[in-house]
């Protein structure tokens, strides 16, 4: 509630608040999403404004070295995503809103970030209700975004970071019988392995997809009014069973983890 973000030291529990444009504090935050040096913060805002921070740590200090609001959608946003290469500084943010569109929007440098253009780069109404969650595996030439819906539809689109296309590429509406609450990328072990994609959803389905949408798994949990999910991987410890081991953990009314095996 009243778009209030802390970040919090988890050595020391001490709570440095940060001071948000007047505009955003009437709002809730829907979602937040860092890059993977924490030196930019990307926030949904309930009013379809997001809010970028440009961050830095100096002498134990949280810092905000910038702010930029990207004021575009007229919906609530419920998603952002800073979508970036390993080891790279982030290229663009996704945002999903509640009349079920998806834009991308181009990023500078964050230490530069007023140059950042202040209008999306492509835009795409993917979903018939709210885009509640996405998943993204990154290529050097494209962005493989999996994103769940109110609309109980599973979506693969493709963002090109040639052409700046974002583009559906398929879709299935006939497994889940209700809204998608959560999807992750299953990290694949290699450079060869296959990629997979999770999905939960308000039907206590859990299943795990292809990049064509084929559902390779389906699994009835048993936690109700399910909210979210995290996935950890690592490697087997069975040397009978060669593989990857994914532990999947879906919270709700209640916690329950499961523990998959891939090869």
């Amino acid at each position: 509630g009243r778009g209030e973000v802390i970040w919090w030291e988890l050595e020391t529990r001490q709570a440095m608040p940060i001071e948000l444009d007047k505009k955003d504090l009437d709002n809730r935050i829907m979602c937040i999403s860092c890059s993977e040096e924490a030196d930019l913060i990307a926030l949904a805002h309930s009013t379809g404004n997001c809010t970028l921070l440009n961050t830095e740590l100096s002498n134990g200090q949280f810092l905000v070295r910038g702010q930029k609001r990207l004021a575009y959608h007229t919906h609530c946003l419920l998603h952002s995503h800073i979508l970036q290469q390993a080891g790279h500084a982030p290229e663009h943010v996704l945002l999903g809103s509640t009349d079920g569109s998806m834009s991308i929007w181009g990023l500078s440098d964050p230490a530069l970030l007023d140059k950042s253009p202040a209008a999306p780069i492509a835009t795409l109404r993917i979903h018939q209700g709210g885009v509640n969650s996405v998943a993204v595996h990154r290529t050097r030439e494209r962005y493989s975004i999996l994103s769940g819906g109110y609309d109980n539809a599973i979506v693969m689109s493709n963002f090109d970071k040639e052409s700046l296309q974002l583009t559906e590429n398929a879709r299935n509406q006939t497994v889940h019988f209700a809204s998608i609450t959560a999807v992750s990328l299953l990290l694949p072990r290699s450079t060869t392995s296959p990629i997979r994609f999770a999905s939960i959803g308000v039907d206590q389905l859990l299943c795990i997809w292809s990049t064509k949408l084929e559902a390779l798994i389906q699994y009835r949990c048993n936690v109700l009014d399910i909210a979210s999910m995290h996935i950890r991987s690592s490697e087997s410890e069975d040397s009978a069973r060669a593989g990857f081991k994914y532990s999947i953990a879906i919270a709700g009314m209640g916690l329950q983890i499961l523990d998959l095996q891939l090869d």
